[in-house]
């Protein structure tokens, strides 16, 4: 059985342009609404909330909007656990990409996972190379252990998933 959770989050990434949210959170209720869930027949959709957005930009990290992604990713991380221990698969729509953090969070407490990634992006940048701040490109990197303490040691978890079971493939369609 497969059972959708709903990450329609943003916090990871800078405004495209001053005053405007970024639109990756609409995309789970946009599937939704052109029966994606319906082609699916999920088990059950579980639909976590996300903070209103926000371009603050945390002074200790660098990163905007890091104690709000770490909370998410806590709540995201007991969601997908509970879906794969009673046994179903879970199908993670979101949001930007920093909600890779909360799942690997979720997997690394099961026990010991790999990931292929692929994203336009390698999202493996460390916060003082970066130019916006934005945890989605850094996703990558948190979630191999490199980064601030705030976002890659959840829960005393660090690293939520070792680089040797990594696999990241750059892709531009």
């Amino acid at each position: 059985m497969i059972e959708i959770i709903e990450s329609p989050f943003n916090l990871g990434l800078k405004e495209p342009e001053p005053g405007k949210e970024p639109g990756v959170r609409k995309l789970p209720f946009w599937l939704k609404k052109h029966g994606f869930h319906d082609l699916i027949s999920p088990k059950a959709i579980h639909n976590l909330e996300a903070p209103a957005y926000s371009m603050y930009l945390d002074p200790e990290t660098g990163i905007r909007n890091a104690d709000a992604i770490a909370a998410y990713a806590g709540k995201q991380a007991g969601i997908l656990s509970e879906v794969v221990k009673q046994g179903s698969k879970a199908l993670v729509l979101g949001g930007d990409c920093s909600i890779l953090i909360g799942n690997m969070l979720g997997l690394k407490k099961l026990g010991k996972y790999g990931l292929f990634y692929m994203d336009g992006h390698t999202d493996y940048m460390l916060p003082e190379l970066s130019q916006t701040g934005g945890a989605a490109g850094m996703d990558l990197a948190i979630a191999a252990g490199k980064g601030p303490h705030k976002l890659t040691d959840i829960d005393g978890q660090n690293p939520y998933v070792q680089e040797i079971h990594l696999v990241c493939r750059k892709q531009r369609i």
